[in-house]
């Protein structure tokens, strides 16, 4: 059996729109990155939680703002995806390299959409870690509250 190479290759200059898409999506996953890493980078304060609304609320703007980019790129994408436009020479069998590229791009679609979604859920998980946050408060701050009440009641009747 014999093994056959392929060499693909695209012209940057004869492929503007696919290389559009591809540069694009690179952009759009160094700012998912930048956005993930400061996230995972903002420190929770165990008790008092001052600010740390503002702070969260905060993170929330740029990673609208790249939804709305992610959403225009999907678009851009998906019209691209149902009439490729590809210009193929210098390649001994084109429908491979149709298949390749094609398929590269739906792949980065995923890569790129896994990258966002993992964002997201880490965003989540900050909102609700701050969210039990202040419900531990409350719950403490109510315990308190409720002993201090049980200690003037019984001083009171006791008195």
């Amino acid at each position: 059996m014999e093994t056959r190479y392929h060499k693909l290759d695209l012209n940057r200059e004869e492929n503007k729109e696919y290389y559009h898409l591809i540069d694009k999506n690179t952009v759009i996953q160094r700012q998912i990155k930048f956005i993930n890493d400061k996230i995972l980078r903002l420190k929770q304060p165990k008790f008092f939680l001052i600010c740390q609304k503002h702070r969260i609320k905060k993170l929330f703007k740029p990673l609208e703002k790249v939804q709305y980019i992610v959403d225009s790129w999907s678009k851009d994408c998906t019209t691209f995806m149902g009439k490729p436009n590809l210009t193929l020479r210098d390649m001994s069998e084109p429908v491979v390299g149709y298949l390749h590229f094609t398929n590269l791009l739906g792949i980065i679609d995923n890569l790129r959409r896994e990258k966002q979604n993992t964002t997201i859920s880490n965003y989540l998980k900050i909102q609700e870690r701050y969210n039990n946050q202040v419900n531990f408060v409350i719950a403490i701050l109510s315990a308190f509250i409720s002993l201090a009440g049980l200690l003037f009641a019984a001083y009171v009747f006791f008195k």
